[in-house]
């Protein structure tokens, strides 16, 4: 589970979130759709804690993991699209063989 408490974050002046609530409760999935800039690499630094948001809180179950794979241009040389995607979700993958 994670839950979302008035969530706020900016940048440049501008809010990505406002005030934002929003609960994920234990087996659901979602997917995060939007155009550019507009807030879904920054919500999932959020949720990972590569962010912190300006006010607010987060609150997540132990043991949670969040995988993605990130938009930056990391690309191992001779490493086809499926082994940079398993590499960046290796973690992920290792917790679910341990299940």
């Amino acid at each position: 589970m994670i839950d979302l408490t008035g969530i706020s974050l900016q940048f440049g002046g501008e809010y990505l979130f406002k005030d934002v609530n929003y609960k994920i409760n234990s087996g659901d999935r979602i997917s995060l759709v939007g155009s550019n800039g507009s807030g879904k690499s920054s919500l999932l630094k959020l949720l990972t804690g590569e962010l912190q948001p300006e006010s607010g809180k987060i609150l997540k179950q132990n043991r949670i993991s969040i995988g993605y794979l990130p938009q930056d241009n990391i690309i191992h040389s001779g490493s086809t699209i499926l082994e940079e995607a398993l590499t960046a979700l290796s973690d992920i993958i290792l917790l679910k063989e341990k299940e």
